[in-house]
């Protein structure tokens, strides 16, 4: 896949852009409640996620040895 995530850290102007985007009532989960078993599978489905990505900072120093 050519525009697959490749590093943790996207560059400041995306982070912009991601910001403006999600703000307010633009973000999809505007004023919706969540119960305690949701934030736990959903934080859980996260960390499984971004565990698999490596960090730039990581690759560099493996790189750089």
């Amino acid at each position: 896949m050519e525009n697959k995530r490749q590093w943790r850290e996207p560059d400041d102007a995306t982070r912009a852009k991601m910001s403006a985007k999600k703000a307010g009532c633009n973000n999809p989960n505007y004023g919706k409640e969540r119960d305690e078993a949701t934030k736990r599978l959903i934080s859980n489905k996260l960390k499984a996620y971004w565990a698999e990505i490596p960090s730039r900072n990581n690759n560099i120093k493996t790189e750089n040895q």
